[in-house]
């Protein structure tokens, strides 16, 4: 019997819905890209000279989130001030997160205690759930107002952590997702 590989043409599906998620993502967000700084944005981004650096984050706002200080300093790295490289990179974490969800009710619903069930509907209710995340009306502070970053990351690395977790317990050499998993989870804490 032929195991599924890269030309499987199940896998056309996996990517489509992928394209979707993105999709919807940049459609519901693409006009954050001209939002102002705001708020916590001031201390934590302009007003802060740790931002200049990578690495050590004391001083900052950010200082016990250290994974948060990296990719706002990163941002202030590659484009200083100019606020659309910094909503841009939000969106990208929660594009990633709702990419992730996708393969964390994907794979539960195909999972051996519910693929009888749900087994041949789980592509499409993974769908239906990672867009309806991704574009939620709810979900606009953690993806436009740009110090939720924390929150999102925060987010992103728990799903990591679940789907490491899900893979894991699947998997015939379950070493590297177990260390995912641990390392998704440190990040996220």
């Amino acid at each position: 019997m032929a195991t599924a590989g890269r030309n499987d043409p199940s896998r056309f599906g996996e990517w489509a819905a992928g394209g979707l998620i993105i999709a919807a993502g940049l459609a519901a967000y693409s006009n954050s890209f001209a939002a102002p700084f705001l708020f916590d944005d001031y201390g934590t981004i302009i007003d802060s000279p740790s931002i200049t650096r990578l690495w050590p984050s004391a001083g900052s706002l950010t200082a016990r989130r250290p994974f948060t200080h990296l990719t706002l300093a990163l941002n202030y790295a590659a484009h200083g001030l100019q606020v659309w490289g910094y909503h841009a990179v939000n969106l990208a974490i929660h594009v990633l997160a709702g990419l992730t969800l996708f393969g964390v009710v994907r794979r539960t619903l195909l999972g051996d205690r519910l693929r009888g069930r749900y087994g041949p509907a789980a592509s499409g209710l993974a769908l239906a759930v990672a867009l309806l995340w991704t574009a939620h009306p709810l979900q606009t502070q953690s993806v436009t107002y740009l110090v939720q970053r924390s929150e999102s990351l925060m987010g992103l690395c728990y799903l990591l952590t679940l789907y490491c977790v899900i893979r894991a317990a699947s998997s015939s050499s379950p070493r590297r997702w177990t260390v995912g998993a641990v390392g998704s989870c440190a990040l996220g804490m």
